[in-house]
Parts: C-alpha cells; sequence; structure tokens
C-alpha cells in the first residue's frame, strides 16, 4: 500500500475521532506541536528507528 494511502487512512482515524470527541481545535494543537517536535532531525531520527523504545522516543520528546 502506497504511503500516501496509508497516511490517508490515519488522517480520517484522526479526524473521526476529533470529531467524536469534539474536539477539533484541541486535535489540530496537539498535531501542530507534533509536526513543530519532529522539525528536529535528531528526534525524528530517533522516532523513525526501531532500536529506540517508546519511553527514550518520550524521554526525548519532553526536551
Amino acid at each position: 500500500m502506497p504511503r500516501s494511502n496509508i497516511a490517508r487512512r490515519y488522517a480520517q482515524g484522526i479526524f473521526q475521532l476529533a470529531e467524536a470527541q469534539h474536539d477539533l481545535d484541541g486535535w489540530r494543537r496537539e498535531l501542530a506541536q507534533l509536526d513543530a517536535l519532529l522539525q528536529d532531525d535528531v528526534l525524528r531520527a530517533a522516532f523513525a528507528n526501531p532500536a529506540v523504545t517508546t519511553p527514550r522516543r518520550m524521554e526525548l520528546a519532553q526536551r
């Protein structure tokens, strides 16, 4: 499955969840914050590396 199809499915799922929670603005803020975090090359590489554990990723994101 092409990446664009996968991304579209995730986007639709997030949108449906945000609508169900009546919190589109909250989700928009969270996703904007995630986008800002992923502008950092080191953090983006850590999130893409399957060897980096979830607790370590969370630790890096909180810096």
